[in-house]
């Protein structure tokens, strides 16, 4: 966040551990050999060197089997056995090669002077509180559930005072998430870790009361988009069942862009030219190759790969697996081979590369494991590349094999230059270890601990040893649970002591304060970082991106598409069969009534019975919209705009099956103006009993409530359709309801539409169009109002769905 002249570039920083490598009198098994360049090769780079920046970015040259330098096109002659060979000269052996590549990578971006920007969290103070109901007030009984309804009203108009207690969730919090590490959030059930990471990723609940500050290397979360610079995954692994692993990532690719490693290789080639520095060519090769080569062949999988199969167990979790260079924030404009490209990398990150075209399915019910959603739910906020990542219980219902995956994905990120903070319940004692950072919560959110755990945890074990009476952790223990164990309330009330109290008064809090007080405020040259919109993507291509989605939700939901379509297919078929040829008889009341029936019974029945079947899958799909929307993904428009569009389709195509067969088995009038508009009326009501359905679940909090608040409406629609007692029959104060029922708007159009120009006589005398006007109050001119009237219902039900997902929320955490 800090200007200059010098471009921003994420880090790729590397462990402590790693610069012991610098100073390594070993022979590098990748490094060039020592000769001096020969002229042949000094003339070849030269010609590179005066070629236009978008050509010399993808020029190299390359060593070839036999010794000698060619120059290459990097984008159409780099083959995958030059990619192969490229890569064993510069990682020979993973175990011994692979840091010392890393910092061969890192050298050459230090060399020129280019600043590697890093995310600094700082909070103060931070205290928040909510306002709950307790003891028996609190349980959701019936009895309970009227009161707060009232007591809501009454706190609305300041009548009543909330009878809400405070309950304190965090109290006085202050510390530093430290860049590039890895920094653990522990403590007891009840002690506001999940509360604490949601405040620092700046998505804590408005309703809760929060005093404090948050910055970003000293900026204040009112002064950018946290979204674009940090991501939060939460433990609930929700993803669109019917999409495959590849789809869903390339859906949150599309949503959030993919960091770009081009302009960090385009300033960096610049520079040496002016500098008159040759790199490595086979170094130059691998960088140039990873920034602008697609996704078929890519040269940093072969690398990956490599990697991946030497780092499978827990004692390799602080190994890191890849390198790359990352912005800080999420560009709206990237290459979309790129795009493709950093989707075949992160999908060979976290290990999914053969669970590639597989359906992700419902939790628990189909589809990927419990830990391979885990590792999709963390991969999906990788492809966003933010540059702070807040992870809660990542590791949650994963066996060891998994966790260790899990967590070496993890530590791979934060080699990258990102600052990662993670909430973990009972970590074993190698994920403990794996990470730098500690902050340790007791119950009642007061902070006991915010510093280093050291090797092997020697910094914690000091710090809780110094304290009178508090047991020495065994050697071969793991200490996180000692650590628990020692802080535990029971404990604390056995031994005597305020540990929150204790940590309040040692010097390792003194540090702390004074760091926060040192870095409290933004550098003195520093600008605010400016974003046009809090999302990645403009609205447009959010658009795009949730259409396509909902294409393949729906195209791949037969239980959902197919069973409407076979179920209107057999309805159409009995509908016709039992009205079989009565739409042509005109010549007493009771055909008319036979021809309203058929008409009327289809539509309702049929209507319903739609709105039904899209309640559960809207329900579903707002799981998911919750999760994808806290992460930053879209805004709510796009998929409430794309979850309207896509009923479209589906629903013509089932109101042409099922008005041509209606209308040919009952003998309806062939002529054109009259099936269109039977079809006209057909698609508009099944579109607004659809539209209702999903309005009904987006305006209620559950889809079992959607149900039942929806038959409510349903019992009235079939009172005040105008079949059961016609308009004129209605008494005169309920008559209101009749004209917004939207059944009575449909009934009026198909019964106009198909008999309201027939002048023949009914045996009464009269004809049929005195008939429908003097009994029901239909007039053949009003037809234009009538369909402007049915469609304005599904346009009204589609837009109030709109406005429900975008402002009303009931997800609980």
């Amino acid at each position: 966040m800090e200007s200059g002249d010098d471009i921003s570039i994420p880090s790729t920083s590397l462990r402590k551990s790693a610069s012991a490598l610098l100073t390594s009198n070993g022979v590098e098994a990748f490094s060039r050999s020592s000769r001096e360049v020969d002229d042949e090769e000094a003339l070849k780079w030269a010609a590179i060197e005066r070629l236009p920046t978008y050509d010399r970015l993808r020029k190299g040259l390359l060593a070839t089997s036999r010794g000698s330098i060619r120059e290459i096109d990097i984008e159409k002659n780099l083959g995958f056995e030059e990619k192969r060979a490229l890569v064993e000269r510069l990682v020979r052996i993973a175990e011994e090669d692979n840091e010392k590549f890393l910092l061969k990578l890192r050298k050459r971006i230090d060399r020129v002077g280019i600043e590697l920007p890093t995310v600094e969290v700082r909070y103060e103070h931070l205290s928040i509180e909510a306002e709950v109901h307790v003891g028996s007030r609190a349980l959701p009984t019936f009895f309970n559930f009227i009161l707060d309804i009232v007591e809501g009203f009454l706190n609305v108009l300041h009548i009543l005072p909330s009878r809400k207690q405070h309950l304190s969730i965090l109290e006085g919090v202050s510390g530093i998430i430290k860049p590039s590490r890895m920094t653990l959030l522990l403590g007891p059930p009840s002690s506001g870790k999940t509360t604490l990471l949601l405040a620092l990723a700046g998505k804590l609940d408005p309703k809760l009361k929060f005093s404090g500050r948050v910055t970003y290397n000293g900026h204040e979360m009112n002064e950018f988009v946290p979204q674009r610079t940090a991501a939060y995954i939460s433990q609930h692994d929700m993803h669109t069942g019917e999409m495959t692993v590849r789809e869903t990532f390339a859906f949150a690719a599309r949503c959030q862009g993919v960091g770009d490693r081009y302009h960090m290789l385009e300033e960096l080639s610049r520079r040496e030219k002016a500098a008159n520095i040759k790199p490595d060519p086979d170094l130059d090769v691998y960088m140039k190759a990873i920034a602008t080569e697609g996704q078929e062949s890519s040269v940093i999988t072969d690398y990956v790969l490599k990697q991946s199969t030497n780092t499978r167990l827990f004692p390799k979790i602080l190994k890191p697996m890849h390198m790359e260079e990352q912005f800080n924030y999420q560009p709206t404009e990237v290459r979309k081979e790129h795009t493709q490209m950093f989707i075949e990398e992160i999908m060979e990150l976290v290990e999914l590369n053969p669970l590639r075209q597989a359906l992700v399915g419902l939790p628990g019910v189909s589809g990927l494991s419990t830990e391979q959603r885990k590792r999709l739910t963390i991969a999906v906020e990788l492809v966003a590349n933010p540059s702070i990542i807040f992870m809660d219980e990542p590791t949650s219902g994963l066996d060891a094999r998994a966790a260790a995956i899990v967590m070496r994905t993890v530590r791979n990120t934060v080699d990258t230059g990102r600052t990662v903070v993670c909430t973990i319940h009972q970590p074993s004692i190698d994920v403990f270890e794996a990470f730098d950072e500690l902050l340790l919560l007791k119950r009642g959110g007061e902070q006991i601990y915010a510093g280093p755990l050291g090797h092997h945890s020697c910094h914690l074990i000091n710090y809780f040893e110094s304290i009178e009476g508090v047991p020495i952790n065994k050697d071969g223990y793991n200490p996180a649970t000692w650590m628990l164990e020692i802080t535990s309330s029971a404990q604390e009330a056995a031994l005597q002591v305020d540990f929150g109290a204790l940590y309040k008064n040692s010097e390792l809090h003194r540090r702390n304060q004074a760091l926060i007080q040192e870095y409290s405020i933004a550098a003195p040259n520093s600008e605010d970082l400016h974003f046009p919109t809090k999302y990645s993507q403009p609205f447009l291509t959010q658009c795009k991106a949730c259409l396509w989605k909902q294409h393949w939700s729906y195209w791949r939901n037969p239980l959902y598409t197919a069973v409407r379509f076979l179920y209107t297919t057999v309805v159409a078929l009995a509908m016709g069969t039992i009205f079989l040829q009565l739409g042509s008889k005109t010549k007493g009341r009771q055909d008319l009534f036979n021809a309203m029936g058929s008409m009327y019974a289809a539509v309702f029945f049929l209507g319903t019975t739609y709105s039904s079947f899209a309640q559960p899958i809207v329900a579903v799909e707002r799981i998911v919209f919750y999760r994808e929307r806290a992460a930053g993904m879209y805004s709510p428009l796009p998929y409430a705009f794309a979850q309207v569009l896509i009923e479209l389709p589906y629903i013509f195509v089932q109101s042409v099956v099922y008005g041509v067969i209606v209308y040919a088995l009952i003998g309806f009038h062939w002529t054109a103006a009259k099936l269109f508009w039977y079809l006209f009326f057909s698609f508009f009501t099944f579109l607004y009993f659809t539209y209702y359905g999903m309005m009904v679940v987006a305006m209620t909090p559950s889809q079992p409530l959607a149900a039942i608040v929806s038959s409510v409406f349903y019992s009235l629609w079939n009172l005040f359709s105008g079949f059961i007692i016609p308009r004129p029959r209605i008494p005169v104060w309920w008559r209101w309801y009749y004209r917004l029922c939207p059944v009575a708007w449909t009934l009026y159009g198909l019964l106009t539409t198909q008999f309201g120009d027939i002048k023949d006589k009914l045996e009464s005398g009269e004809t049929v169009e005195d008939f429908l006007r003097n009994y029901f109050d239909f007039r053949k001119d009003m037809v234009g109002v009538v369909a402007v009237v049915v469609a304005g219902f599904a346009t009204f039900f589609a837009f109030v769905f709109i406005f429900s997902i975008k402002f009303f929320n009931f997800q609980r955490r």
